[in-house]
């Protein structure tokens, strides 16, 4: 609806005309960027925890393994069943 003495339309019956737009624009401005760098710090956060779970998944794999025996880092020792009965039991002797 329109008034014709002013040709500006009125706001719709259902609309209190007592509320009033924010106070202070800047709060407004502020409270964006808030949530925009809230949402930028998440998406970092997301990231840096899927390359820690990409760098897990690489080195616990197989390859880094066969990576280690290719190296020599490797310490593990394979004992006899012999062995490990004495190492059960410390009095028998081999």
């Amino acid at each position: 609806m329109t008034d014709p003495q002013n040709n500006t339309p009125s706001p719709p019956g259902n609309v209190d005309p007592n509320i009033k737009s924010p106070e202070n624009p800047l709060r407004s401005k502020t409270a964006v960027r808030l949530a925009l760098l809230y949402d930028i710090v998440m998406l970092l956060v997301i990231v840096i925890d899927l390359s820690i779970i990409s760098l897990d998944l690489l080195l616990m794999s197989k390859f880094m393994g066969q990576v280690a025996d290719w190296l020599n880092l490797s310490q593990v020792q394979r004992l006899s069943p012999q062995h490990h009965g004495a190492a059960l039991q410390p009095g028998l002797k081999n």
